[in-house]
């Protein structure tokens, strides 16, 4: 399963490239445009998605949304350049994201047994990151040498090659045999528990504040890197490289971690790392001082990730997993949506610089409130 996302997300990578490409000459609205439509269903799908998760047997409901994914790239080849209907397949794709985020994350428990939640988290990040790093490096190479119809067929063959690995996984969670499954039936029942736990709360939303000043680095870094550091492209994808690599490092500290109040600690860590990390490179701007911080950057978003992951199953009841975690991923696609649509204006009003400044403050703060919110309520449950 974990080998398989790494293929999955290089070709995920592949179709975005290639939609920022072929939708370019619109204009930046229609790029925003489509981006967005695909995280439209994963914010606000997920009571009917939590539902389908917590009533149909996992793995299957994985290989499923795959397919349709596959189709949904497929059909883009021959809409290229089309902003209405790239918008409605990306809609489309959007689908079977909301399914396939919370059936892994409710899956992988199964997989890696019960108490080791977070190595398989941090496994399966791994390999998102790697896959992330190859497909960022060489999409645009394959792209430019072979085309954007043979870029977008690679995806739809990885989807394929997922869900056929997906059918060799014997591990399986199928709802329909636990007693308990009838308990709390309503598709709201995810929601619920979530805004029940007061940990959760804390670890939700002060995690999607963190997420926020990310997605403010996506929209900030090309503008940082050119007119800030005056460098170009490949000082750009150096910076993108040691994001990666250090949430290749974040993930091997995590998975050694185990308990609830370690999970909490690296997810205060991974925030005010964060925090630290962007007031340092907008105060100081420098290529290697903006190479070292977006490492340290990227290694605190894999803390807050992992951390998020491995607190809400390990806070879920099994006959619920799926729908606390849809809610969970509708609370963070939302912070992301959120930040993708004001990050433009941001940089605008601010300039590179006091926006990264910006967004580490906003960082910290949260990251030190949810740290003592949640640490309070634990330590009262103790």
């Amino acid at each position: 399963m974990v080998s398989g996302v790494g293929v999955s997300v290089f070709g995920t990578w592949l179709t975005t490239l290639t939609l920022l490409l072929s939708l370019s000459a619109h204009g930046p609205f229609a790029v925003a445009l489509v981006l967005a439509a695909e995280l439209v269903p994963v914010a606000f799908g997920a009571p009917v998605v939590g539902l389908l998760v917590d009533r149909l047997p996992n793995r299957k409901l994985l290989i499923g949304a795959q397919l349709v994914q596959a189709g949904a790239v497929a059909a883009l080849i021959p809409a290229l350049g089309n902003v209405p209907l790239s918008v409605l397949i990306a809609f489309c794709y959007g689908f079977g994201t909301a399914v396939t985020k919370p059936a892994a994350n409710a899956l992988l428990p199964r997989i890696t047994g019960e108490g080791n939640e977070t190595r398989g988290y941090a496994a399966w990040g791994t390999a998102s990151t790697i896959g992330m790093l190859l497909g960022s490096a060489l999409g645009g190479v394959l792209i430019t040498e072979a085309g954007p119809t043979v870029a977008l067929l690679v995806d739809v063959a990885t989807l394929v090659f997922q869900a056929v690995l997906l059918m060799f996984v014997r591990a399986e969670r199928d709802p329909r045999l636990s007693p308990q499954r009838r308990a709390r039936g309503a598709a709201a029942a995810g929601l619920r528990h979530l805004r029940a736990d007061t940990v959760l709360v804390a670890v939700a939303s002060g995690g999607a504040v963190v997420l926020l000043a990310s997605v403010l680095v996506n929209v900030v870094q090309v503008f940082y890197a050119t007119d800030v550091l005056l460098a170009g492209g490949v000082v750009l994808g150096v910076m993108t490289a040691c994001w990666g690599a250090g949430k290749l490092v974040a993930n091997r500290i995590a998975a050694r971690l185990t308990g609830e109040r370690a999970l909490l600690r690296m997810l205060g860590a991974g925030g005010v790392l964060l925090g630290v990390a962007l007031i340092v490179a907008g105060v100081l701007p420098h290529v290697v001082v903006a190479c070292l911080m977006w490492a340290v950057a990227g290694a605190a978003s894999g803390f807050q990730s992992l951390s998020i992951q491995a607190l809400t199953a390990l806070r879920s009841p099994d006959e619920l997993r799926g729908r606390v975690f849809a809610a969970v991923s509708a609370v963070m696609t939302t912070s992301n949506l959120l930040g993708t649509v004001a990050g433009a204006g941001v940089v605008a009003v601010l300039g590179p610089k006091w926006t990264l400044v910006c967004g580490g403050v906003l960082a910290l703060v949260a990251a030190v409130l949810t740290h003592r919110v949640a640490t309070r309520r634990t330590a009262r449950v103790d």
